[in-house]
């Protein structure tokens, strides 16, 4: 074998080491971002949660006034023929 042979085989197997050595930097680095991501959902989870429950008061409630304001439309329209003032007051 010439020199130049041994020059590119050396070259060869170093770029394939480091290539390697990359390789199972960068598994390392997937693992601890997946396992950063479970985390977080795992905090998450309890405020997200929280939130959904906040948004579903706010959507009743959201519903109850607006019935009120159509109850006091319709009073003030004179429609509320039927209804009795205290169930517009309400």
């Amino acid at each position: 074998m010439n020199i130049v042979a041994v020059v590119w085989i050396v070259v060869g197997v170093v770029t394939l080491v480091l290539l390697l050595i990359f390789l199972i930097s960068l598994v390392r680095q997937v693992q601890r971002l997946s396992q950063s991501v479970i985390q977080f959902q795992r905090d998450i989870k309890p405020v997200l949660e929280s939130i959904q429950q906040d948004a579903a008061v706010a959507q009743e409630h959201s519903v109850r006034v607006q019935a009120k304001v159509e109850d006091l439309r319709a009073l003030r329209e004179g429609d509320g023929r039927g209804r009795s003032r205290a169930r517009a007051r309400r």
